[in-house]
């Protein structure tokens, strides 16, 4: 996911969910993501690398968010993931 700024279009920012994996994409059905009043970003980040060991906040160890729902948010023209959903056998699915 890339920032902008939309006073000057130029790139603030780059949001990867997936650093230290590969296969990774947002799904979108070719429409735009979805956002709430509060500006959050909600987006299916389809495929790639997942950890299953979380850090102490609760996120993955590895800031790999693959094959997950993830909640982005932005502050100060900075992009970070705020929430993550996945699902509770996500890890059965990609080894199965």
């Amino acid at each position: 996911m890339i920032g902008y700024s939309a006073a000057t279009l130029q790139r603030v920012n780059v949001l990867n969910v997936t650093p230290n994996g590969r296969h990774r994409t947002f799904w979108t059905s070719g429409a735009g993501p979805a956002a709430d009043s509060k500006g959050h970003i909600y987006l299916l980040d389809g495929n790639g690398t997942f950890d299953n060991t979380l850090n102490p906040s609760g996120f993955p160890i590895n800031g790999d968010f693959g094959n997950g729902f993830p909640e982005l948010s932005v502050s100060r023209e900075k992009l970070s993931v705020a929430d993550s959903f996945k699902m509770y056998d996500t890890r059965r699915i990609q080894q199965g």
